[in-house]
């Protein structure tokens, strides 16, 4: 019923186009210009929170951490340089010229720890533990004793050893040791040890997950810093800027580029292999016209019900492209056929879209299916992966069956289309002959290869996952770009530059945090390193320490202190400065300690940060993992829950994703798949071999996967449903073309799946190019695929079917 509907549809429309061409044509252009018009204002972005849903957790919590303390990214000026005159003069100058341009986008400016370092040096006795005071306070009395001792002239030292002496130079040590180890400082300046490495941090008020704000923000910088450069000699120092603010703005450019990059070369390429394939200029044009247009559709279309696409969608338009096109070539290679035949054109056209229609549609309907599977997901980045995949094969299908025949017809009109014999691919001939003569061992050995790959798969299962984060950024960024240079930034600091949030209600929740996660961490290898509230900013037991303080400070207005020698009395009395009996609060902490706790409200105390412990955890898979669910939710002692916010967050729900839903997706879209080719051929006897090359080509994927040691991640694991789109669409054609036209065309059949597969293995291939490691993965898996598909359509289909053949000869007989 479906083959003889679409039938019908062909010819009703064709007799429909011969009449008017010209304005279908002009029709159809109206169209792409709208669509066109609409796909232009069509956005990209390519943070990770956009991939989830609003409604996770992870999202929700870090939506409303933006919202309640503004700004959650930061850009780094590094300044580096051999002298560390030049570097700070550097500094002082771009710190100026920041502070004077007035940028109302600036959250706060750090360059220094001048403030700090004073602040904990004046209040060192306060941030000395309880110990070390009783310590000090021992010391000062057991050496004013023995002064004291020595100075009574009827002394005599009948000890054989010396008495020692108070260790000076490490009770110093050990006041300095409590001071608070935020950051590296060289001279008062962020920076490391020798000054060869400072560093400016501008913290901007908006977020990085608007590029087009971002942009303006770090180039206005970069401005600044260009001019401050040109204003006087530094010598030879180097000014780089990192941070994830750089960092977004970097993917961003790096994914923008490589979507035009890998679509141009893959355009030029699968244009030069038309030519050479069908030696038909106007052919050609038919073809990329009727595509161009599909494209656009499609695409304008999709912009109209969404403003921005993810980085998971943005290599689609390859992807659809290389998949749309087979429909025009297969049609276009029948036509070539029959018209060099026949000689007539138009009957040509009729029934080279006739014998194909049925073919390309199941193709475009499992194509399409695996996309809708996509749907199924709660990853955002997959549904809108399926929505822009459905509607363009969608639009390629439509273009293919609306602009194909006025555009040969308005071609022939004009005397413009001649067809001449193609080259000619004797391998295909050989190979059609050896199928028939030893269809049985072609079976036999797919089978072995198919066995070989499921065992290979079971081997590699247990390490498909990719665990390195790392190898899905870009990788001349991870090499000597930012990312590179934030790791040597990073060295700064002693905490992680990118903590996940926890937001409270009450001050006092934000000490019950930490102390919930330290009882965590006791009962698991924890991978938390470090928590962080404004209260742990001040001494703790502070009217112990009052009170060792005061009994410290009388010591040194006792008359029995001037026993001491002169020097010992001058080093105690240079403390004394350091000596303070009030109780620290909050205000009294230096502001730049103050400005990470501080919302956009102005409240302090209802922020807590969490890092890691050292080390690239959140560069390994089971590590974020682990540090995820131990923040995720963090528990009171009240029965009070409260969420994380933070990158690593988004990051860990992604991953689940893969282990969740993965296998899930994989299984629906093999389902349905299964049961379209059942309704749409109708006859078990034609389904089961395009079923059984189905099954052959994902298990033969596998395998190619397993021994070149490709990983899956949550951005190639697209490519695998999609695997089985693309094995289905060469066979179910190769599968209808033999069976109307028998073995005698086994070779224009093999032909147009070559065809098919060389344009499509372009599409993926020119992934290969790009820059992002991700998206070369994604050009990995999808090459893969479609080199299963293409072993399985030309080999195992026409075997199978070539057997049935037999049988049906033999019942017969």
């Amino acid at each position: 019923m479906l083959r003889l509907f679409l039938r019908k549809a062909v010819v009703r429309y064709f007799f429909w186009a011969n009449r008017q061409p010209s304005r279908l044509l002009l029709f159809f252009g109206l169209i792409t210009l709208f669509a066109g018009f609409s796909l232009s204002h069509l956005g990209l972005t390519t943070d990770f929170i956009d991939l989830l849903p609003e409604s996770y957790t992870s999202v929700k919590a870090l939506k409303n951490a933006m919202k309640r303390v503004g700004g959650v990214g930061s850009l780094v000026v590094a300044v580096e340089g051999n002298n560390f005159e030049n570097n700070r003069m550097f500094v002082d100058d771009l710190v100026r010229a920041l502070e004077t341009s007035n940028l109302s986008d600036i959250r706060s400016i750090e360059y220094e720890g001048k403030e700090v370092d004073k602040f904990f040096s004046s209040h060192a006795m306060m941030y000395a533990t309880v110990e070390d005071l009783e310590e000090v306070k021992r010391v000062i009395d057991k050496e004013i004793e023995n002064a004291k001792t020595r100075a009574n002239p009827l002394w005599v030292d009948l000890s054989d050893d010396d008495e020692k002496d108070i260790d000076w130079e490490n009770w110093k040590a050990k006041l300095n040791a409590v001071k608070k180890p935020f950051f590296k400082m060289h001279e008062g300046y962020l920076g490391l040890p020798g000054g060869k490495l400072l560093v400016v941090i501008i913290k901007p008020k908006g977020t990085q997950f608007n590029i087009s704000h971002t942009r303006k923000f770090v180039e206005t910088i970069q401005g600044l810093i260009d001019r401050t450069m040109s204003s006087r000699n530094y010598g030879d120092l180097k000014v780089g800027l990192c941070g994830n603010v750089k960092s977004t703005l970097e993917e961003y450019d790096t994914v923008f580029n490589d979507i035009f990059s890998t679509l141009a070369l893959c355009l030029v390429l699968i244009l030069l292999f038309l030519i050479i394939f069908f030696r038909n200029v106007w052919i050609v044009a038919v073809l990329v016209i009727s595509l161009s247009m599909s494209l656009i559709w499609g695409l304008g279309f999709f912009a109209i019900f969404f403003k921005e696409v993810n980085s998971q969608s943005a290599f689609l338009t390859s992807l659809i492209a290389g998949t749309g096109i087979n429909y025009g070539i297969i049609t276009l290679t029948r036509f070539q056929k029959i018209a060099i035949q026949s000689k007539d054109m138009l009957c040509s056209i009729r029934q080279a879209m006739e014998s194909t229609v049925l073919g390309t549609f199941v193709a475009f309907l499992t194509t399409g299916a695996v996309f809708f599977a996509l749907f199924l997901s709660d990853n955002r980045g997959l549904s809108q992966f399926a929505w822009m995949g459905s509607i363009g094969v969608l639009f390629c299908w439509l273009g293919y069956f609306f602009v194909l025949p006025p555009l040969l017809i308005f071609l022939h009109q004009r005397s413009w289309l001649r067809v001449k014999h193609r080259f000619e691919f004797p391998i295909f001939e050989i190979l059609g002959e050896k199928i028939q003569q030893h269809a049985t061992w072609f079976v036999v050995g797919t089978a072995l290869l198919s066995l070989v790959s499921f065992g290979l798969l079971l081997a590699y299962l247990p390490n498909a996952k990719e665990l390195n984060l790392s190898k899905l950024r870009n990788q001349k960024s991870l090499k000597t770009g930012t990312e590179a240079l934030e790791k040597r930034v990073s060295t700064i600091f002693n905490r992680s530059m990118t903590p996940v949030a926890v937001l409270v209600d009450q001050p006092s929740e934000a000490i019950e945090v930490c102390e919930a996660l330290e009882k965590q961490s006791k009962r698991l290898e924890s991978k938390v390193g470090t928590c962080m509230n404004v209260h742990e900013l001040l001494p703790k037991e502070q009217s112990k320490k009052i009170d060792l303080i005061a009994q410290i400070k009388n010591k040194t207005e006792d008359s029995s202190f001037k026993f001491l020698e002169q020097s010992k009395q001058e080093e105690i009395l240079k403390w004394k400065s350091k000596i303070s009996n009030e109780v620290l609060i909050l205000q009294d902490l230096p502001s730049r300690l103050l400005e990470p706790f501080t919302e956009k409200s102005g409240e302090i105390g209802k922020l807590v940060f969490v890092s890691p412990k050292k080390g690239n955890i959140l560069s390994n898979k089971e590590s974020l993992e682990q540090f995820s669910n131990e923040v995720g939710t963090i528990e009171l002692s009240s029965g009070k829950k409260f969420m994380a916010a933070g990158e690593a967050l988004i990051l860990a729900d992604l991953l689940r994703f893969l282990d969740e839903e993965g296998p899930g997706i994989i299984v629906f879209a093999f389902l349905i798949v299964v049961a379209i080719i059942a309704i749409s051929l109708r006859r078990w006897s034609a389904s089961w071999p395009v079923i059984t090359g189905l099954f052959a080509g994902f298990v033969l994927l596998m395998g190619i996967l397993s021994i070149f040691s490709v990983k899956i991640n949550f951005f190639n694991f697209v490519a695998l449903p999609l695997a089985l789109g693309i094995s289905i669409d060469y066979a179910t054609n190769m599968s209808e073309h033999l069976r109307k036209f028998g073995f005698a065309e086994f070779c224009q059949g093999a032909e147009s799946a070559w065809a098919c597969s060389m344009t499509t293995m372009i599409g993926y291939g020119s992934l290969l190019f790009a820059h992002n490691l991700a998206v070369q993965s994604f050009g990995q898996v999808a090459l893969s695929a479609e080199v299963s598909a293409l072993f399985v359509s030309i080999l195992l289909i026409p075997a199978l079917i070539h057997l049935q053949f037999k049988r049906r000869c033999k019942s017969a007989a």
